[in-house]
């Protein structure tokens, strides 16, 4: 038998369990692991799609004559990007000579 403490609302519970239960609660435990695991890894994944697309677009943008010389010389602080809408890019103001 090995006691365990327990948070059950607020109070603080002591129990005693066998190896057996023991046994589950790891097992639960590392079921719950792999799970949290494996939906972190999807998310990066979807992010990382996005941030692909995102990409693409401002290089797009970029590549347009008219914008590439609008563009030319100036400092982007910021890429706001609404997809299949509009590419936004905030530029630094020049300094005043």
């Amino acid at each position: 038998m090995i006691a365990i403490k327990q948070i059950c609302g607020d109070q603080r519970v002591t129990r005693e369990i066998n190896l057996k239960e023991l046994a589950q609660l790891q097992a639960i435990v590392n079921k719950l692991a792999a799970l949290l695991k494996a939906l972190s890894s999807e998310k990066l994944k979807t992010v990382s799609k996005k941030e692909t697309k995102m990409s693409k677009l401002e290089a797009a943008a970029r590549a347009d004559p008219k914008i590439a010389s609008i563009l030319k010389d100036k400092v982007v602080e910021k890429v706001i990007i609404v997809p299949d809408k509009v590419v936004n890019f905030v530029l630094k103001p020049e300094e005043k000579s």
